[in-house]
């Protein structure tokens, strides 16, 4: 492993204060310029540079680094803002609740600073039955969306604006293919903020982490980050029960959930108490796919997740989900040649987690 893939694992251990000599160590021994371009490229500079700096002193390139993103995501991250208020008063005039997920409240609840990470477009959470008048709202506004009912997306409404100066909206009814109730308990359990928005009750936020994190297939350093630092700023989350309630309240997302907080545990060391503790064969295959330094690939990436995804679906949707990521084209050549390649893809993702290089290897939180 290299110098700078072992800090990185390092930095984003729940027990980093323990191991501050080490991170000292390799932080000494590791290219810098090598490290920033590492952080950059998985979307934690300021998250991961920021632990670190709590309990180790960084080099003058790296702090340097840290600085400048930061400047440049509280930029973004004011117009997202603004963007978002604009948004949910325009949202609030027709009576529709609206939730932000992930952006600049993230941020501050996982790890207590708008600035610390930098979003692309702007996520948010509106009821069912009400995503279609949502969507209206956003035409109005100028946005061109990518359906207009009547059928529910599998997911979200992508909406661009007609201008491009604007980030994109996804118009979200629920956070994860196979759920339903627990995006509507996210939304019915949000109470109001002093700046005016919704925001989550911290265990159902947390579970909410988790299930991002399974949904992504458990890859790169991003989401894992923002389950370990909503963690330490939230500890209640990890008193007995919580989050297995909350968990178990949702069957359908339980295998995700669990799987999730396994996967935590093994390259982080941070327990969840009461989840993850009994895996399916399923599950644990799952975990074991996990790629939290995103060296493969892109669309080796892509299939490894679509995998993921289909080994944590619900008893009895794994069928109909499979079916619905092999069979994508029109034509019959086409889903011919998609089922090639994705065959081809699993088959090397199976056969690395099956290897017994891959079997012995221990990560940072000597999990």
């Amino acid at each position: 492993m290299r110098v700078e893939d072992e800090l990185l694992l390092l930095a984003v251990n729940a027990q980093l204060a323990a191991h501050r000599t080490r991170a000292a160590q390799l932080l000494q021994a590791a290219d810098s310029a090598r490290l920033v371009a590492e952080l950059r490229r998985l979307r934690v500079l300021p998250v991961l540079g920021e632990r670190l700096a709590r309990h180790v002193e960084l080099p003058r390139h790296l702090r340097a680094a840290i600085d400048e993103a930061r400047r440049t995501n509280a930029l973004h991250g004011m117009l997202a803002e603004a963007h978002t208020r604009e948004l949910h008063r325009a949202l609030e005039a027709e009576g529709i609740r609206m939730l932000a997920l992930k952006g600049q409240s993230l941020a501050v609840e996982a790890h207590g600073a708008p600035d610390m990470r930098d979003s692309t477009d702007i996520d948010v959470l509106v009821p069912v039955e009400r995503l279609w008048d949502a969507t209206a709202v956003l035409e109005r506004k100028g946005y061109r969306v990518s359906t207009r009912g009547p059928e529910l997306p599998s997911l979200h409404v992508v909406a661009a604006h007609r201008t491009e100066a604007r980030p994109a909206i996804e118009l979200h009814w629920r956070i994860h293919w196979y759920e339903e109730s627990f995006s509507r308990r996210l939304l019915d359990t949000s109470t109001a903020g002093r700046d005016g928005f919704l925001h989550p009750d911290p265990a159902t936020m947390f579970t909410s982490l988790l299930s991002y994190y399974a949904r992504d297939g458990f890859a790169g350093l991003r989401l894992l980050a923002d389950v370990v630092g909503f963690a330490e700023r939230h500890p209640a989350v990890r008193s007995p029960g919580v989050i297995a309630d909350e968990a178990r309240r949702h069957p359908s997302l339980l295998p995700a959930i669990e799987a999730a907080a396994r996967s935590v545990r093994r390259l982080t060391g941070l327990t969840i108490p009461g989840v993850g503790e009994e895996l399916s064969r399923r599950q644990r295959l799952a975990v074991r796919l996990a790629d939290p330094l995103q060296r493969s690939p892109l669309d080796q990436r892509v299939a490894v997740t679509h995998l993921v995804d289909g080994l944590l679906s619900p008893r009895g949707g794994g069928r109909e989900y499979l079916l619905g990521r092999l069979t994508m084209f029109d034509t019959r050549a086409g889903n011919t040649l998609h089922l090639a390649r994705t065959g081809v893809r699993w088959s090397i993702a199976l056969a690395t987690v099956a290897s017994p290089a891959r079997r012995g290897t221990r990560v940072a939180s000597g999990q």
